[in-house]
């Protein structure tokens, strides 16, 4: 990870998270050993971006120090957030060298700290303070935003889709129904039909012949459309069939109730606009105190 990257990281957290609910169970399959071996590659990864963005800030500590200070916070929020421990890799049965790592890079995450803290005035500390907070908000600004904007499409396509759904539900009535009424007059008549078509082929005269084979091709015709009316009649409308796959998305992106209570905590219920507002604020703020490339990294996509 380079530059500021590590404000990424945050976004990532949730997917080895997902990861450590699950190695417990995993143990118990066949794929335990492919589950272990991807959670630590996930680990070390985190941990070793992690690792190069404080020596980055490290570096510009004597430059940059409330840089070096919001970054150093920030990622030891994350690390915290994560719940990432040295035993987290022992239990894992890695390498001593693994946790060991990860002890040092708390340790340089706590020295920059230290050394930015000295080096701000009260002033700087104070903006500094408040530019950590909204770093480690950023993230979960960004699901709202996105959360919300998918609530409000389901929420705007709630009648089109209600009505689509009634005219599908409709014609899926109108083609069973079809289909099996026509099922049912093959059942009745159609076996004399059948009958009354073989007993007249025959009969070896040409008008027999057509007629019987106009009999046996209606006996098949009858219930090969009956079926077919029954076999369609699921399908959906274009119309319906695009709406249901974006709703599909919409719904991808709601957070759980917990998480979003956690927004409604912060930032209170707004719009997606009112969010987008306060996250392009934030940005403004943030952007002269982390560098020109800040901006470009949290763009909203």
């Amino acid at each position: 990870m380079s530059g500021w990257d590590w404000l990424h990281a945050s976004l990532e957290l949730a997917t080895y998270s997902k990861i450590l609910q699950t190695e417990a169970g995993a143990k118990a399959s066949k794929e335990a050993e492919a589950t272990r071996e991807a959670f630590l590659a996930a680990l070390r990864s985190f941990v070793l971006d992690t690792s190069s963005a404080i020596n980055l800030a490290s570096d510009q500590l004597d430059e940059y120090p409330q840089r070096a200070y919001i970054v150093a916070q920030c990622l030891d929020f994350q690390l915290t957030s994560s719940g990432i421990s040295e035993d987290t890799f022992l239990a894992l049965g890695a390498p001593t060298s693994d946790a060991d790592y990860l002890l040092e890079t708390r340790r340089k995450i706590g020295k920059v700290v230290q050394g930015a803290q000295a080096k701000l005035t009260e002033g700087e500390l104070q903006e500094a303070v408040v530019a950590v907070q909204y770093g480690n908000e950023m993230p979960l600004l960004r699901r709202a935003i996105s959360a919300k904007a998918s609530l409000e499409s389901l929420m705007a396509t709630n009648g089109r889709w209600r009505k689509l759904a009634n005219n599908h539900f409709a014609k899926k009535v109108l083609f069973i129904g079809s289909g099996c009424l026509g099922l049912l007059l093959f059942a009745w008549l159609g076996l004399s039909l059948l009958f009354r078509g073989l007993s007249l082929l025959t009969r070896g005269d040409f008008g027999g012949l057509i007629n019987g084979l106009m009999m046996l091709a209606a006996c098949g015709i009858v219930p090969i459309s009956s079926i077919t009316l029954i076999a369609f009649s699921g399908r959906s409308s274009r119309e319906r069939a695009i709406l249901e796959t974006e709703r599909a998305d919409w719904s991808r992106q709601l957070m759980s109730s917990g998480d979003w209570q956690e927004v409604l905590d912060i930032f209170g219920d707004r719009s997606s606009e009112e969010y987008v507002k306060i996250y392009e604020e934030r940005l403004a703020f943030l952007a002269p105190l982390l560098g020109t490339d800040f901006g470009k990294q949290l763009m909203l996509e």
